[in-house]
């Protein structure tokens, strides 16, 4: 059973959060390929930033493989998505992304300092880096909290993805499980927020069925119809947590 909860549940876990972190990549070619975001949201990528960096410190100091090699490949491809999508953004959405990157980025360096000049215990490092890690995983989490609003008040679910929402919330489940068997609050406690919003959200696509797109304008041609229906409707909803370790500002916690 050890086996299981413990290397079977986070092997399986850091496979599919990968994979999570990986969906997006091929909506932003797409926008780079036609110059235009469509229904794709960048700012949970920035997001995706500073969780994922969050998570791959504090998998270091834990020497955590499974949480860092999940989370590794979602930092590097967080950066490359914001890189690639900002600057097709609007000005407000930069900002938002600009701001968000340089708050995490300001809280690593603060602890770091903590780190190096007092001279802290192992545990101490610990949970210095793991409480980081939670509260931007949780921030992230709370991203979706306003597309269910939407989803809610226009008895509509086309701003969810279903099969990105289900993927999350079965990822979630299994940092969630792994957490709970290795004794790491860290882990387990964002994934089980994770598993909450992540069945939310499946419940919504269930009450509210998605509605097909209203038909995009003429100017836009038929293919860019075509693309603004498909890849270019994910949003946070999809790109979980890694703890989820995720993905992934909806998704994982991936630590």
């Amino acid at each position: 059973m050890d086996f299981l909860l413990q290397t079977v549940a986070p092997t399986v876990g850091t496979i599919v959060s990968i994979v999570m972190y990986g969906t997006p990549v091929s909506a932003a070619l797409n926008v780079k390929r036609t110059g235009q975001l469509g229904g794709l949201n960048p700012v949970p990528f920035a997001a995706m930033v500073a969780v994922t960096a969050g998570w791959v410190a504090y998998a270091s100091v834990k020497e955590n493989y499974f949480v860092l090699l999940a989370n590794g490949p979602g930092l590097i491809i967080g950066v490359f998505l914001v890189m690639s999508l900002q600057g097709f953004a609007s000005r407000p959405v930069q900002d938002t992304m600009v701001y968000m990157m340089c708050a995490g980025a300001l809280y690593f360096v603060i602890a770091a300092v903590l780190t190096v000049y007092q001279q802290m215990h192992d545990q101490d490092i610990g949970f210095l880096w793991g409480f980081a890690a939670v509260i931007l995983q949780v921030l992230y989490y709370a991203a979706p909290l306003s597309t269910f609003g939407e989803v809610i008040s226009k008895k509509s679910s086309a701003s969810l993805y279903p099969p990105g929402c289900f993927m999350n919330t079965v990822n979630s489940a299994l940092w969630a499980v792994y957490g709970i068997a290795i004794g790491d609050t860290f882990v387990w406690s964002p994934n089980v927020i994770g598993v909450i919003l992540g069945g939310a959200s499946l419940v919504l696509c269930a009450v509210f069925p998605r509605e097909e797109r209203a038909t995009v304008s003429s100017s836009q041609g038929g293919s860019r119809a075509d693309d603004a229906s498909g890849d270019s409707q994910l949003s946070s909803a999809e790109t979980g947590s890694a703890s989820n370790p995720s993905q992934p500002l909806l998704r994982k916690s991936r630590s």
